[in-house]
C-alpha cells in the first residue's frame, strides 16, 4: 500500500482543510514512515536534528534506487511521485527554516525597540547607553550571521535532493543494473 500527498482543492484554507491532508512519506514502500514537519523549532538543534532525519529518509530512498536499479528498470511513474513528494518536503522545510529565522529577526527588533523605549521613559537620554543598546542589538550583523546559518541549513536539503534525483535519472537509466542504455556493447 503507498500514499501519495494530496492536496485540498478549495481556495479557502481552514483547519478542516489541514486536517484532511495525507501525511507526507517520502519512502513510498513503508507506509508507517511518515514526515512529520513542524511549524516551529525551539531551538537551532531541534532543527538540525529533523534536518538530519529527513535528509538520511532521503538517502534510504536513494539507496532503495540503487537497489531497484540492480535488479532492473524501474517504474518512471513511481520514480516521479517519490521525487514530487520529496521536493514537497523540502520545501516546507527550506520554508520553515526561513519562517524560524525570520522570527528571530523580528524578536531581535522587537527586544532593541523595548531597550529603547526603556531609556526614554526612565528620561535618560544618555548617548552612552543607547549606543551600547544599538550595539549589543546590531541588527545588521545578526542578520548577516543569521542568513548565513539559514543558508547553509537550506543548502544541506538541497543537496540533499540534488543527489536523489541525480540517482533516480541513473537509476532510470540503467539496465539491470549492468550497463546504461546509451552504452551499447559490440558483441
Amino acid at each position: 500500500m503507498s500514499r501519495t500527498v494530496q492536496f485540498p482543492d478549495e481556495e479557502v484554507s481552514s483547519s478542516e482543510t489541514f486536517e484532511r491532508i495525507l501525511p507526507l512519506n517520502v519512502n513510498f514502500h513503508d507506509p508507517e514512515d511518515v514526515v512529520a514537519i513542524p511549524t516551529n523549532y525551539a531551538s537551532r538543534a531541534a532543527m538540525d536534528v529533523h534536518i538530519k532525519q529527513i535528509v538520511d529518509k532521503i538517502k534510504e530512498v536513494r539507496e532503495e534506487f540503487s537497489v531497484m536499479a540492480a535488479k532492473g528498470l524501474i517504474d518512471s511513474d513511481y520514480v516521479d511521485t517519490v521525487l514530487h513528494a520529496t521536493e514537497v518536503v523540502v520545501d516546507g522545510m527550506i520554508l520553515n527554516i526561513k519562517r524560524h529565522y525570520h522570527q528571530r529577526e523580528e524578536g531581535l527588533r522587537t527586544r532593541r525597540e523595548r531597550e529603547y523605549a526603556a531609556i526614554r521613559r526612565t528620561g535618560c537620554f544618555n548617548r552612552i547607553k543607547r549606543a551600547f543598546v544599538t550595539m549589543s542589538y546590531s541588527i545588521d550583523t545578526h542578520a548577516v550571521i543569521m542568513k548565513m546559518e539559514e543558508n547553509k541549513r537550506t543548502r544541506i536539503l538541497l543537496d540533499a535532493f540534488k543527489k536523489l534525483r541525480l540517482h533516480s535519472h541513473i537509476a532510470t537509466l540503467t539496465d539491470g543494473g549492468s550497463e546504461p542504455h546509451w552504452n551499447w556493447s559490440l558483441a
